[in-house]
């Protein structure tokens, strides 16, 4: 049973701003979410880091800078707030997902393919729950990711191509599957 959906294009093409579309038509249709997207801040029309929201309680906190910040861990070009890892990893600790009808995780990249940021906390997702999962992952690292963590039968929606309400639809077709 399929139970893996990946949001997919290219740096800046607007997966993100499709993930926010897809979990406000969740919402709508009472799904209980549990995860976070990182929405990109700007300063002098360059983007210069990303805030992590939760999607359940809407709190958001700095993720990551370009700027380098005391105590912050920098990885490739972005220095990384440790608290704010902590808090993404919290939020998709397995003990804290049984509520949840669907996990998001926004994004998924080169970093996680290191072992790093939410590597640990995916990998018991996928694991060790059967719970479905929306995640962000540009296309350069689609395929590395689908082979990494084995999830060779997902559901792939294309930025560009595929709208909320398909990818909705989608999803609540794999839903009752999962509920029968």
């Amino acid at each position: 049973m399929n139970r893996f959906n990946l949001i997919t294009g290219g740096q800046g093409q607007g997966k993100t701003s499709l993930l926010k579309e897809v979990i406000s038509v969740l919402k709508t249709n009472s799904f209980i979410l549990k995860g976070f997207y990182a929405e990109a801040y700007w300063e002098n029309n360059n983007r210069s880091g990303f805030e992590l929201l939760d999607v359940n309680t809407n709190e958001k906190m700095k993720l990551c800078s370009k700027k380098p910040e005391t105590a912050w861990n920098k990885m490739f070009h972005y220095y990384f707030n440790p608290e704010a890892i902590e808090i993404g990893n919290k939020i998709l600790n397995i003990n804290s997902l049984a509520e949840a009808d669907m996990v998001i995780i926004d994004e998924i990249g080169r970093i996680d393919l290191k072992g790093a940021v939410w590597h640990d906390a995916l990998t018991k997702i996928v694991k060790h729950s059967n719970i479905p999962i929306i995640l962000v992952v540009r296309n350069t690292f689609l395929t590395e990711v689908i082979k990494y963590w084995k999830l060779n039968d997902a559901n792939i929606f294309e930025v560009g191509i595929h709208n909320p309400k398909g990818i909705f639809d989608e999803i609540t077709k794999q839903k009752s599957k999962i509920i029968t």
